[in-house]
């Protein structure tokens, strides 16, 4: 097996943007979840 070479800083600036992205989409989601349950109440209310 040939030994995969070593991440450039490119490679890692891009895998924390990843990052960064898939933790800033669930928070958004959860706001929007959130905003819909209260639209709910009011119309329950």
């Amino acid at each position: 097996m040939a030994e995969a070479p070593a991440p450039t800083d490119v490679q890692i600036m891009k895998l924390i943007g990843l990052f960064t992205q898939a933790l800033d989409k669930p928070v958004v989601v959860m706001e929007r979840d959130y905003w819909q349950l209260d639209d709910d109440d009011r119309v329950a209310a």
